[in-house]
Order: C-alpha cells, then sequence, then structure tokens
C-alpha cells in the first residue's frame, strides 16, 4: 500500500471547465424542442451525474491538497460518489448504445444483465473498500489508494471494452460518419485518461466522461438522427446528394406499406436488410413514414450491380415472409445536376408510376425525361406566374370537324401546345398532367380560350362559315367561384359572338364534380355557349348524370370508333348507344376517324360532326382558314 501521489497534482480548472459545460448544455437542452423521449432523459441523467461527479472530484482533491479543512470521512464519502457517477455515466451510455445497435432481444437482455452486474460488483467493492483495503481506504488519518488494484480501474475499461463491442461489431446499424465520429471521441476521451495517468494528474477525468455523452447527445438527438430505424432526414438527405452529386452515387429506394402488427418489431431488421448489409458505407434516409433511400458511394461499392441484386434477392425473402408491399428504385449513377431537393422529387414522381411489388432500374432515359418535365415545369410557373393571355410560349393547334351533313368543315376544337426555347414543341401528354397536378391549368385554359376567341372573331369579320370553336376545360376548374365571370370576361373582351364558342368537359369519377359543373354549365348556356361531353365511354359517369347535364353535344371517343367496326355485335352495341343521345336531342360527334370505312360507319350511327386523321393531323388554328368555307355575302 502506499499513498497516491496523483492528489497531489491536481488542479480544479479542468472540473471548472466541466462544470461550466454542464450547466451551458442543460440551458440549451431545455430551450430547444428535441423530444423528450426515454432515451433523452438518459442524457439529462447522464449530465447530473457529471455534474454531481465533478463537483465531488473538486471537494474531494481540495481536502487531499490540504487547501481546506475537511474531515477525512467526508472527504471518502466524496470520492465513492464521484466514482460511482462516473460508472453510472459509463453504464447509462452502454445501455444506450445497446438499444441502438442490437436488435437481437436474446442478446440484448443478456448484454443487460451483464453491465448490471459489474455496476452492482462495483459498487459493492466501493462501499467497502474502507475494510478490504482495496482500492481507496483511510487509516491512521491519511488516505491511501491501491493503484494496482483499482476498481474503478476494472470497471472503467470494461464498460470501454463494452462499448467498441456494440459499436464496431454493429457498424452496420449507425451511419458511417457518426460511427467514425463517436468511434473517434471515446478514444479520445480515453487518450486523456491515459496521458493524465502517464503525467500523474487526474484534473480532467471528469471532462472526458461529459465528452462522449455530448457527443453521442449531438450525433443522435440533434442531428436529424431516427433512433429508431437507424436513418438521417429529408434536410440531411439534400446536404448529402449537394455535397456527393460530383461523384454520381449510387441510390436505393424503398417505399413500403401494410406492415403487419406481428412484423412491427422486425421493421429495423427489414431495414437493415435493405441494403447496409450489402454496400460499403452507405448512409440511410428517411424520406417519409415508410419512404427510406440508401446512398452509396460508387468508390467504395465498384460492383454495384452485384451488390444491388443480392440485396433484392434478400429483401424479397423478406417480402416472402412478411407479404409487406413495397416498390424499390435502383439508380446507379446520380448525375451531378440532381439536387436533393430534385431527387426527391424524382423518386416521388417514378414511384407514382410504379405498381406495387416491382423494382424499377432507373436509366438514362427516365432521368432525360425527368429533367425534361423539370424544364416544363418551371415554364408552367412562370407562364401562371405572369398571366399573361397573350404568352408566345402558349400556342394554339386546332382539328377541324367535319360536318356530314353539309360536307364541309364547319366546326375545329382547339388544342393546346407548349413551344419552349431549350426544348421545341412540348404536346399535352407532357404538359397537361403537369399542369393539373400543379394547379397550373387553369391559366393555360384562360389563354387558349382568349387566343382562340381571337381567331373566332377574325374568322367571323373576314366571312368565313363557323359554327364553333371548342376549347377545352377540366371539371376542377368549374369549381371555382370566378369561373364562369372569367370565361364571360374573356369572350367579351374578344368581341367573339358567345355562340361560336363551345367548352368540352370530360367525365369525371367524382360525383361531387358534377355538382359544381351544373350550376356553371346553366349559367354559362345561357349566355349561348355550347358544352360537349368529351371522351364517352372512357369515363366514369352513369347515364342518369349525363342527361341531367345540360350538354349539346356528345363526343363518342376514339375507342368507341374502334370498337364498333370489330364486328356486328360491336357495331349494335355503339348503334344503341348513339341512337339513346340522338333521340335524346344530342347532337354526335365521332372522334378517330381513320378512313373512309370509318366515315360511312359513324355517318350511319348519327354522327353528325366527325373528327380524325382522314380529315386532318392537329394544324396551327391559322391554318383552319384552309378548310372553312366563305359564305356568299362575303364572297
Amino acid at each position: 500500500m502506499t499513498d497516491n501521489i496523483l492528489f497531489l497534482n491536481y488542479s480544479p480548472i479542468g472540473d471548472v471547465i466541466t462544470i461550466i459545460l454542464c450547466i451551458f448544455c442543460f440551458m440549451l437542452h431545455t430551450s430547444s424542442y428535441a423530444v423528450r423521449d426515454n432515451r433523452l432523459i438518459r442524457f439529462r441523467l447522464c449530465m447530473a451525474l457529471v455534474f454531481v461527479a465533478t463537483l465531488c472530484s473538486i471537494g474531494f482533491h481540495t481536502a487531499m491538497v490540504g487547501s481546506f479543512t475537511i474531515p477525512l470521512g467526508a472527504a471518502f464519502v466524496m470520492h465513492c460518489i464521484m466514482n460511482l457517477c462516473m460508472i453510472g455515466v459509463l453504464l447509462i451510455v452502454c445501455l444506450y448504445l445497446r438499444d441502438l445497435c442490437i436488435t437481437d432481444p436474446k442478446l440484448s437482455t443478456f448484454l443487460t444483465n451483464c453491465l448490471w452486474t459489474v455496476y452492482a460488483v462495483y459498487v459493492a467493492f466501493e462501499i467497502t473498500s474502507q475494510y478490504t483495503k482495496i482500492g481507496l481506504f483511510i487509516e491512521d488519518g491519511m488516505v491511501h489508494q491501491d493503484v494496482v488494484i483499482n476498481p474503478f480501474n476494472f470497471a472503467y475499461y470494461i464498460y470501454a471494452l463494452v462499448m467498441f463491442f456494440i459499436v464496431f461489431f454493429n457498424k452496420k446499424r449507425l451511419i458511417t460518419r457518426m460511427r467514425q465520429c463517436l468511434i473517434s471521441i471515446i478514444i479520445l476521451a480515453y487518450g486523456v485518461v491515459i496521458v493524465e495517468v502517464f503525467y500523474d494528474q487526474l484534473s480532467y477525468t471528469a471532462f472526458t466522461f461529459f465528452v462522449p455523452v455530448l457527443a453521442a447527445l449531438y450525433l443522435f438527438h440533434y442531428n436529424s438522427y431516427d433512433l429508431d430505424t437507424g436513418t438521417l432526414n429529408l434536410k440531411s438527405l439534400v446536404a448529402y446528394v449537394s455535397e456527393a452529386g460530383k461523384n454520381k452515387p449510387g441510390v436505393m429506394y424503398l417505399d413500403i406499406v401494410n406492415v403487419p402488427a406481428e412484423a412491427r418489431k422486425q421493421y429495423q431488421q427489414i431495414l437493415y436488410h435493405f441494403g447496409e448489409r450489402f454496400f460499403k458505407a452507405p448512409t440511410t434516409f428517411r424520406m417519409a413514414d415508410n419512404k427510406i433511400v440508401l446512398c452509396y458511394e460508387k468508390s467504395k461499392n465498384p460492383d454495384d450491380e452485384n451488390r444491388i441484386k443480392q440485396m433484392l434477392e434478400s429483401f424479397n425473402e423478406i417480402y416472402n415472409i412478411w407479404k409487406i408491399d413495397y416498390k424499390v428504385i435502383a439508380i446507379k449513377d446520380l448525375t451531378p445536376e440532381f439536387t436533393g431537393d430534385t431527387l426527391i422529387n424524382f423518386l416521388e414522381e417514378i414511384d407514382s408510376q410504379m405498381q406495387w411489388n416491382t423494382i424499377k432500374h432507373v436509366n438514362n432515359v427516365d432521368i432525360d425525361r425527368y429533367n425534361n418535365q423539370c424544364v416544363v415545369l418551371e415554364a408552367l410557373k412562370d407562364i401562371a406566374d405572369k398571366r399573361d393571355l397573350n404568352d408566345e410560349r402558349v400556342r394554339v393547334y386546332c382539328q377541324p370537324v367535319y360536318n356530314t351533313k353539309t360536307g364541309a368543315f364547319t366546326t375545329a376544337e382547339a388544342l393546346m401546345r407548349l413551344v419552349l426555347p431549350d426544348r421545341g414543341m412540348i404536346y399535352p401528354d407532357i404538359f397537361i398532367p403537369l399542369a393539373e397536378k400543379n394547379d397550373y391549368i387553369h391559366e393555360l385554359t384562360k389563354i387558349i380560350l382568349n387566343k382562340t376567341c381571337i381567331m373566332i372573331n377574325e374568322l367571323v369579320r373576314e366571312g368565313f362559315v363557323l359554327d364553333r370553336i371548342s376549347v377545352n376545360v377540366s371539371t376542377g376548374e368549374l369549381k371555382a367561384t370566378n369561373f364562369c365571370d372569367e370565361v364571360i370576361s374573356i369572350i367579351e373582351g374578344t368581341g367573339a359572338p358567345m355562340g361560336k364558342v363551345a367548352i368540352e368537359i370530360t367525365e369525371s369519377r367524382n360525383e361531387n364534380d358534377y355538382d359544381y359543373a351544373k350550376d356553371a354549365m346553366i349559367r354559362l348556356k345561357d349566355r349561348g355557349i355550347y358544352f360537349y361531353l368529351d371522351d364517352f365511354g372512357t369515363g366514369y359517369s352513369n347515364m342518369e348524370r349525363l342527361v341531367n347535364l345540360p350538354f349539346d353535344v356528345i363526343k363518342f371517343d376514339r375507342s368507341m370508333t374502334i370498337l364498333s367496326g370489330k364486328n356486328a355485335e360491336s357495331m349494335y352495341l355503339v348503334t344503341a348507344l348513339s341512337n339513346i343521345f340522338h333521340y335524346s336531342g344530342y347532337t354526335i360527334l365521332f372522334e378517330g376517324v381513320e378512313d373512309d370505312n370509318d366515315e360511312q360507319r359513324c355517318a350511319e350511327m348519327n354522327g353528325l360532326y366527325l373528327q380524325g386523321y382522314k380529315y386532318s393531323k392537329p394544324i396551327p388554328i391559322e391554318d383552319l382558314k384552309k378548310f372553312l368555307a366563305k359564305n356568299e355575302i362575303a364572297k
């Protein structure tokens, strides 16, 4: 037994700094909005233990150097409390890492029992050291400490090894950067202890317990980290893509639904199988509750094709067990022009087009198509923001409609096109869904209506025979309270006759849409505007609802025209539908007329108006004059 000279080299500066930092962190923690879950409460307990241990350290070491007269019994108690608090911090950190990294219930239970057993044994040695003479004890009015057999050191090293075991052998449960940072900080803290011993110094021991706690607190609670799934959030994904974009990282995306109750405990294991066991140094992000994005560096995974294949096979095995519906998207090379936001939008766009339980391997065609959509969407937004009814980017095309009664072209359907400087002509199948999804469609409709009305006015003024030109309007637009006022204002502003304007409405799935449509249609019909039911035969409306709406013309879809030419039974069916509308006072228009047989058949089925490639493809509306006849007065 020897006196421990470490006490004599003690300086309170390290403990004072630790106390200040504990108070500072506690103030920040109580002022933040981090979720107050059980894990975060553990950190508050760790901070409190470090704070108490530091106060006891100052009191104990002050007594040892004789700065103040403190009874040796009180100094012994402070030493016990200090050590018990410090080892308690290590116990809590080990339990925290256990919950974070270990998913096997049996291993978790075994490790918990071991950790508490070690702490109980240590507590027993610590509080009985006065009698066992193991560790620190008081004898003959002096404080002695066995530097060879010290329970504190043994407990310290045991918990240190447990920490490394948990983090290292379960490293794929943690984000690579966060794992490396945590390990480095723990090594640094232990290194400080070793340096202290080498220089016969104990001034910064409490600080070495504070640093790992602070690191874990920041990494896992204030760094957008999801403790349940081991993933980072959307903001972290945006930052990652912005930083790694030039290196073209690979991306794997998983969307799952219908997780059965019995599989929820295995949810973390499902995510673990999604890539992390197959890729080196991956980073996983959570887009939504069940949408996960995994990014990996190409340089560390040169054989990523094989890795993707293995990952999908493994994930398919899990699917066969739990029957969880999924969508998987694989992107081998994320091009540099992608930002975090565009990647998120791209994945959601691809996801929306996929069927459940399918895998999509994204190629350059998909990326080029999406980039084109982004350009179109930006143009649509600009068009909608400017609200210029004469915007040059929106072009009006039309398709002439043949009148079987007069043998002439007397009507037409206005069609929309976009012409963008960097992309040229953009067709409706690309921009109409984007416009409808982002609520830009109404501004486009107003532009087309305005330009169509200007052309109607010009054709009438020049003496062309024209019944009307129709403009397509989505059913949802009729819900707007100012829709009718806007339509009337545009038509009157151009000077076009109301009776020369028609509005085409497509059948809707939503029954409530017809309630809004009926009121708007009645008001506009009273002003002389015609109404077409577009694409009859492809919608979801029943006959009762249609006959209660004030339509003038029923447009049979191209599919009905094709159906009527298949066989006698199909011809009879389409004819019967046409007769119902014809004898109910509606005008019939057939779309998709391709040849003479179509023309003859549709005319026999009461088709007054015929439209299709037999007569003309869509043409610029200015070229409609080539199809129209002039009236005798004009001649």
